[in-house]
């Protein structure tokens, strides 16, 4: 499970004040790879982003699956051939995630 996020420095220092440093490091021991935006340089829904961390992680697009919930990035990576779930925040449930996968 990998994490791509748009972000900035800020973005990461109010989620560590808030969460704590020790929940903080705990969310990013959830992923294999910890991917923010302002640290590689690229943003989502540019298509190289999503390239990049396929190339990174040796992943096929057809096997991956890209879960978001801006439209845009979940149909940017689409276009790749990534399986995506444009997650609606509120609505959607991990049973639904669960369906998707089976």
């Amino acid at each position: 499970m990998f994490l791509l996020s748009n972000t900035n420095p800020l973005h990461v220092d109010q989620a560590r004040l808030n969460m704590g440093e020790r929940d903080f490091a705990r969310l990013r021991n959830c992923f294999r790879q910890f991917y923010l935006s302002h640290e590689i340089g690229m943003r989502k829904p540019d298509p190289e982003i999503f390239k990049f961390v396929l190339e990174q992680n040796d992943l096929s697009p057809g096997e991956t699956l890209f879960i978001d919930d801006t439209l845009e990035h979940t149909e940017s990576a689409s276009d790749l051939g990534i399986r995506t779930w444009h997650l609606q925040v509120g609505r959607d449930t991990i049973l639904e995630l669960y369906q998707k996968l089976t």
